[in-house]
């Protein structure tokens, strides 16, 4: 679909179009993450009054889930994971809060009682689920540090998602909505999808041990069809590669412990793909002895803290990727 942004008045028109026909663009992997975040609105019936800081984050993880769905299917990548870092930050918060119940355990309060929520008094809050519920907190944490570690912040890979030169103005055009990607959209919401759920499940899980949280009735039976489907999602995903076009991934899900990284990767495989077209002026078939490799390249690619393509004649190409230290090899082929 083609969505106007000449004004602002188009703008509103068509951010409401693009969400308005999600299911239409993105079938399956809006439906999904749309749902899922619906329960994450419905889920809980009622909660211990003397719990009201859990209800507090659980508003802020609502708010920005929802922002962070709207801002991916009207082509704001950035800003939906800006978003979803604040919900997964508030959802760390809130699990503590079914446990914890002092304020004094989420802000410092001086003399004048302005309230300083500290970094010390964070590390407290994350050391607590970490030690008491580990994989609560891997969920959470995983997904955080790929969003610090690629959207956080400035750069160049991601620059590119609102640049390109006009051929016919023969200009440089800054459009206000990223250039729609349906592999990159639908892992985005695949994304979504997981941490709503990796939400509900964590404080479904944490709330045994405390007994504060009354959940709806139906909760687990439409949870764990829910999951079923964003599992199979994943694999859609992860199969897919984005690369069928001139290539396809061997083995990719031998790669990576967590499932995360394998999506990320694929998009990794795409990103090559573009550079190879656009920076080295080659289709992978006739790209034999040339190599990119970063930085000289590229800016540092999500979860990734290095790579090296290299080309062969027989028209696959080998990429090596150094991740968190561990030197991985991945061989990929023509189809």
């Amino acid at each position: 679909m083609d969505f106007k942004q000449s004004t602002l008045g188009d703008i509103l028109e068509s951010e409401k179009e693009m969400v308005l026909t999600g299911a239409e663009r993105f079938g399956r992997h809006f439906i999904n993450s749309a749902e899922l975040n619906h329960l994450l609105n419905e889920f809980i019936k009622s909660v211990d009054p003397g719990r009201f800081i859990f209800i507090m984050f659980l508003s802020q993880i609502r708010k920005h889930h929802n922002l962070a769905l709207f801002s991916t299917v009207r082509l704001h990548h950035i800003q939906a994971m800006m978003d979803l870092r604040q919900s997964l930050e508030s959802g760390s918060c809130a699990a503590y809060a079914i446990g914890n119940i002092d304020i004094k355990d989420f802000a410092d309060i001086n003399e004048e009682e302005i309230m300083d929520p500290s970094k010390e008094l964070t590390k407290k809050r994350y050391d607590w689920l970490e030690q008491r519920y580990p994989q609560a907190s891997l969920a959470i944490k995983n997904i955080k540090q790929s969003i610090n570690s690629s959207t956080a912040h400035a750069n160049i890979v991601y620059a590119q998602q609102n640049f390109y030169l006009d051929e016919a103005s023969k200009k440089f055009a800054t459009p206000f909505f990223d250039q729609e990607n349906d592999f990159l959209i639908k892992t985005d919401l695949w994304t979504l999808g997981l941490c709503a759920g990796n939400f509900m499940d964590i404080f479904w899980g944490i709330n045994q041990d405390f007994k504060v949280i009354n959940f709806s009735d139906d909760f687990i039976t439409r949870l764990r069809e829910l999951r079923k489907e964003n599992e199979s999602l994943k694999e859609e995903l992860v199969n897919h590669c984005a690369l069928k076009r001139t290539a396809c991934l061997k083995d990719c899900k031998s790669l990576f412990s967590n499932p995360e990284h394998v999506v990320t990767l694929c998009a990794l495989f795409q990103m090559v793909l573009d550079i190879l077209l656009d920076h080295l002026g080659c289709d992978i078939a006739h790209a034999d002895g040339k190599v990119a490799s970063s930085p000289e390249m590229l800016a540092p690619i999500p979860l990734f803290q290095s790579w090296k393509l290299h080309l062969e004649h027989s028209g696959g190409f080998t990429l090596e990727v150094l991740n968190q230290g561990a030197d991985w090899r991945t061989w990929v082929k023509r189809d």
